[in-house]
């Protein structure tokens, strides 16, 4: 699994004109379980998306196609789960 930390270059109000799209960029991706979740962080520099294991490449290209990458930078982590707790079990090898 990957945790991809965006963090906002720009001014809000530049970020939350391509709120709209970047929604629907995250929409399909999610329905596809390729993302398994994303949300904004408080306070609002950025967001972080929970992304689901898959070459390193394609997640690069995935993101590549996000609207937000001209405000945003985008810090990759891989991460591999291996405990969890309780009701989280199906994070581990994802």
């Amino acid at each position: 699994m990957y945790i991809v930390n965006l963090k906002y270059q720009k001014s809000l109000e530049e970020v939350d004109l391509l709120l709209k799209a970047h929604i629907q960029w995250l929409k399909p991706h999610l329905a596809s379980g390729a993302l398994i979740a994303a949300g904004r962080k408080n306070p609002v520099t950025g967001g972080i998306f929970l992304v689901k294991d898959m070459p390193l490449s394609e997640l690069e290209e995935l993101l590549s196609t996000d609207p937000f990458q001209s405000v945003a930078e985008y810090e990759i982590t891989k991460v591999d789960i291996g405990l969890a707790g309780t009701g989280f079990d199906n994070l581990k090898g994802i």
